[in-house]
This record gives C-alpha cells, structure tokens and sequence, in this order.
C-alpha cells in the first residue's frame, strides 16, 4: 500500500486549507451581492458625489451616473454593484494571471491583506478596486515600450486626472511612484532637469488634486446632492445622513481629523491600545509578503533573494506614502492596507527589476537588505511558520477590535464555511419541529 510522504500530506493540508478559505470568500461574495445596501449606505453613496451643488472633490463618476441617471429608468444600486464586480474581477484576474505567468504560488492573493480585503470590508462596494485598475493600466503604460514619452504623459495623465477627480486618495499611492519613474525615465538629463521634467509630466495629475483638496465641499454642497438624488429616486430620510459618503463632504477637516486620530490610535479594545496592536500588524503583514513567495516558490529561480529586495523596497516605498491615509485621512486599515499591497504588487510584477533597483539610493537598499535578515533571524520563515501566520493573522475593517481580526483570519473563515451545514441542517430541523 503507498504512503504519501510527510511533505506532500503538508502540501495536500495547505492546498486543501486555502481551497476552503477561497470558496468562504466565494460565499460571502455572493450573500453581499444580493444584499440590499440602499443609496443611503456608505458604499452605493460614494458612487453618488455629483457636481450639482458646484465642483466637489469625488464627484466626477457620480456626476456621470447622475447624467445617465435622469435619462433611463434604472436602479443605481445595481448599476453601482455591476460596475463595482466589473473591477473587481478584473483585479482578481490580472493578479491570478500575473502570479501563474511569474510561477508564483497562488496562496498569497486570497488573504485579508491582499484581493479578500474587498470582501472582509464591503469595500469591493467603493471605488476601490476601480482605483487599483487604473493604476494597473497606468503602471502599465508607463512600462510600454512601443510607446513615445509624450504619449505615455498624455495617457497617464488622463487616467489619473479622473481617478483623483473620482477619489483623491487615488494620488497617495500612484503620485510618488510616477514621479520616481519618470526621474528615472529623464535620467540622462541632469538630476535638477529630470527632477522639473518629472514634475511637470505630472503637472495636471497635481492640479487635479489641488482642486480636489481646496473644493472639499461642506454640508450645504452634500444636502444639494443629496437633493438630486432624491428628485430621482424615493429616499425615505430627507436630511444627507451624517455617516455615508455623501454626508462626509460636509464635515469640516478638523472633525475629520480628530476622528481618524481617536480611531487610529486612541482606541482601546479588551485593554489592547490600537497604536500598539498597529504597529504589529504593519510588521507582520510585510513579512508575510516579502517571505511567502520564498518559502511557497516551485523553482530556486522563480522567486530569488534579489526579488525579494526589490518587492520591499517597493512595499516600504508604498507605505512611507500611505502614512498620510492610515494617520489622518482614513481609518479604513484593511482598505488602506490592500492599497499598500495591491498597488505594491503591481508595481512589482510590472516593472523590470533594473529600474525597480535605481529608484532609492544603494545605502537605503543596504538597510532593507539588513532589515530582512533582522526579521528573518528573529523568525526564520518556513512553509509552516508563514502558513500558521497566514491560518491566524486577519486585519480589522476599522476602529481596531479583535473581533473583527479574527472573523478576517483564514482560520475562522474555514471553521464558518465547515459550520454552514450543520447551521442549515438545524434550520430545517427546528422548522420541522415547530410545525
């Protein structure tokens, strides 16, 4: 009688562990897509900032929406998830495809932190995903060779300007990279020249943000588009409700702010400081991507120690420019947190290695080469270190409690899965019995 050896009884665990994760995630999916979120929920409202109360930051694809709104009888609330799949999908299908061409393992994509963040939080419901796909296609373009410079400024520029006008957070995560790369791209001029040449390739892109920043809206601009959308559509609550999208146009910056901060690091939970709790999680998260690739490769070359350096050079890259979003602006961590992988990852799997090493100076490289081998000798990574890390570690949607780490774990998604059975079973049981 054949033994399966110890290893491929692991491998079959770790095949079979992920494959139930993947279709827990498929059902959640599924319940959120026939849920009813209304035009009042946070979500389906981010679709709704229009320009009818005069220009306002996020307003531009609401505005498209409005204007196709009042010529055809639709419902919005399905418009907004059809477009919201659309994205989602095409997310989900260049990271797959990606992953399988670069013969990396596909363990990593489902996780919390990186394509289930969307469905963890709702966010696939937000103009997330939108977001990343253009920055997908920018990325893209910028690595295009068949394309003259003047072509690729004008193309990205285009992209971007919409999708900051759509949602300026758009800027934190793509501005910084474009600008290195197109230092990068002028390096043949004097430093100072390709540092102005730079700037201005991305001239508009900062104009569009500019305005988004200084046309923030108040609550009179939120009423007003509340107003219209309720001269189409039979809403119940005649006031902007204060917490959805629309509603937070009007807030002032300073609510804003001490908002975040109180969430972001002033939280406390079962006597747990969500400062502290943060700064494990940041860690953790980074070590789980730039290791899992290592110890889950197929071939010695598929993913190297070089590869390596160069996606954390990226991801600490990424994440020195999102501080501004997880401090002040947002307290979203797991949408901030799939910014910082997603765009990260894209950056990686795109660019070529030569250019990826050129954009920070050798001495900084020196010090995340060093700040690896500290993580690693700390914690040497393993199949089954990284896979017992990925089982446990979830992320929190926001305001940090440790309930919503663990229902966001790998763990408690497989054990909810494995309970739906015998939870229905006992539906029925009980139904049968009160008849």
């Amino acid at each position: 009688m054949h033994i399966l050896s110890a290893k491929s009884l692991k491998q079959k665990f770790v095949v079979g562990a992920f494959l139930l994760f993947l279709l827990a995630l498929v059902a959640r999916f599924i319940r959120q897509l026939v849920m009813h979120y209304g035009l009042g929920s946070w979500g389906v409202s981010e679709f709704l900032i229009n320009y009818q109360g005069g220009f306002v930051r996020r307003g531009l694809m609401g505005e498209l929406l409005f204007s196709f709104a009042k010529f055809s009888d639709i419902n919005i609330e399905v418009v907004v998830k059809v477009i919201c799949c659309i994205f989602y999908f095409l997310l989900c299908y260049f990271f797959v495809r990606s992953f399988l061409r670069k013969g990396y393992p596909l363990y990593i994509l489902p996780l919390c932190f990186f394509l289930g963040a969307f469905i963890f939080s709702d966010a696939w419901i937000r103009k997330d995903t939108m977001m990343l796909c253009f920055f997908i296609a920018i990325v893209w373009l910028y690595n295009h060779r068949n394309l003259s410079v003047i072509i690729k400024i004008v193309l990205i520029n285009t992209l971007s300007v919409f999708m900051i006008l759509t949602h300026e957070v758009f800027v934190f995560f793509s501005l910084p990279i474009l600008f290195v790369l197109f230092i990068y791209l002028f390096k043949q001029r004097h430093i100072g020249i390709s540092l102005c040449l730079s700037f201005l390739s991305l001239l508009p892109s900062v104009v569009a943000f500019l305005l988004a920043v200084l046309k923030h809206g108040d609550q009179d601009t939120a009423q007003i588009i509340w107003n219209s959308w309720q001269s189409l559509y039979n809403i119940d609550q005649t006031n902007v409700p204060f917490w959805n999208s629309i509603g937070a146009i009007g807030w002032t910056s300073l609510f804003a702010a001490k908002y975040h901060i109180t969430c972001n690091f002033l939280q406390i939970d079962n006597g747990l400081w969500s400062l502290f709790i943060w700064l494990i999680t940041f860690p953790l998260v980074y070590y789980i991507a730039t290791n899992a690739l290592v110890v889950f490769k197929k071939t010695a070359s598929s993913f190297t120690e070089k590869d390596k350096t160069n996606l954390s050079i990226i991801l600490l890259f990424q994440l020195f420019f999102l501080i501004p979003v997880f401090g002040l602006l947002s307290c979203d961590y797991v949408r901030i947190i799939s910014y910082w992988i997603c765009s990260s990852f894209t950056i990686f799997l795109l660019t070529p290695q030569n250019i990826i090493e050129k954009i920070v100076p050798y001495m900084i490289i020196s010090k995340i080469e060093k700040l690896n081998k500290y993580m690693c000798n700390i914690l040497t990574p393993t199949k089954e270190i990284i896979f017992l890390m990925i089982l446990l570690i979830g992320i929190a949607e926001w305001t940090f409690t440790m309930e919503q780490l663990y229902h966001s774990s790998m763990l408690y998604q497989i054990l909810w899965l494995l309970s739906k059975p015998f939870v229905i079973f006992k539906g029925i049981y009980l139904q049968d019995f009160t008849l």
